[in-house]
């Protein structure tokens, strides 16, 4: 399983909804790219300017990349995605490239849907890389994907949400090794509480500037934040498909705007909320983001019904524009300040 000149392949991917154990269970691996922002507009003679930056920052970053990173499992989670998949297939003939199909729903019939998708990607590496995806492999690499979890939620524990970001991207690739938790409080904390809500957000960027701004954030609700490692993923040795099991986890995780179960992803949002005792919303998500553009309307009315008072911000991915947002952000710490009090005796917690 070597790749030019005895290099080992590494696959990319590009959606939290990637079947990550799988790979890992193929002993392959295999990272989140992150794209190269500063490069973005070298996408644009592929790929629409008017289209994710996110997406055409990897696209960037891969054009960069030897042919033995080029591999790439894609999840067909929105119409950009489709189309990266399209260009990356056409650009890198050679390379093992395969999207994943992924249901909006839980019923039944998704949960089966999933699984032949699973299985699929499975039959397909085993071809490609020559290797064998057993049950006994996957409930493994199954089992260490909790670990990982379960070390995410220790060690984020009072980290500033840009660390917190560095962190989940960490964990969610395919490295072990099992950071250490933060010692001390950061500065950040006893700002003013909020929970930042997104898709895939740039840690060195918007999410440093509203730590500068005052924000304490509670919550990192994006893809490459808290939300990957909110739910466990249960897959045992049950007698029950493995593949099966894990469809159902997918399909049954805390999910993004993406997904059509809009109740169920408020009800556990406000649960959030309450338990991390945030005192407002930052909704933060990438230009050109049909699902998050669509969904803001609806969950802006019901946050604030519940008392979350609710910003908007809007992230070019490279984030130049981040100081210009500070004003914006500051106006809104204050006031949340200016309703609310602070607990007497606790630093860093509010009043609702």
């Amino acid at each position: 399983m070597e790749g030019a000149q005895g290099n080992v392949p590494e696959v990319n991917w590009f959606c939290t909804y990637t079947p990550v154990e799988i790979l890992e269970a193929a002993g392959l691996s295999h990272r989140r790219l992150t794209g190269i922002p500063e490069e973005a507009e070298r996408a644009d003679a592929y790929l629409h300017p008017s289209m994710c930056p996110y997406l055409k920052a990897c696209l960037a970053e891969g054009l960069s990349l030897p042919g033995f990173r080029r591999h790439a499992v894609f999840v067909n989670a929105c119409d950009a995605m489709r189309r990266l998949y399209d260009t990356w297939s056409e650009l890198f003939p050679d390379a093992f490239v395969h999207l994943v199909d992924l249901p909006r729903g839980n019923s039944p019939r998704d949960l089966d849907i999933l699984a032949g998708e699973l299985r699929l990607l499975s039959r397909r590496m085993s071809e490609y890389f020559c290797v064998e995806v057993t049950g006994e492999a996957l409930l493994e690499s199954c089992r260490k994907r909790e670990e990982k979890r379960s070390a995410y939620l220790e060690s984020s524990a009072g980290l500033p949400a840009s660390q917190r970001a560095l962190l989940s991207l960490d964990l969610q690739s395919s490295r072990w090794e099992a950071p250490r938790r933060a010692e001390e409080r950061p500065d950040s904390a006893g700002g003013v509480p909020v929970a930042v809500v997104g898709n895939f957000l740039n840690p060195h960027g918007l999410l440093r500037q509203l730590e500068t701004a005052g924000a304490d954030v509670v919550l990192l609700d994006i893809c490459n934040g808290d939300r990957p490692f909110l739910a466990p993923i249960p897959v045992e040795a049950t007698g029950e498909d493995p593949f099966s099991q894990l469809a159902a986890g997918y399909l049954k995780r805390s999910h993004c705007a993406r997904m059509q179960d809009f109740e169920g992803r408020v009800g556990l949002l406000l649960d959030k909320l309450e338990e991390t005792g945030a005192a407002g919303v930052i909704y933060a998500s990438l230009k050109f983001c049909d699902p998050y553009i669509y969904e803001f309307p609806s969950l802006e009315k019901a946050l604030e019904a519940r008392g979350f008072p609710v910003l908007r911000l809007e992230s070019d991915y490279l984030d130049a524009h981040a100081g210009q947002v500070s004003t914006r952000v500051e106006a809104f710490l204050e006031m949340i300040a200016g309703g609310r009090g602070w607990s007497p005796g606790g630093p860093g917690r509010w009043e609702r």
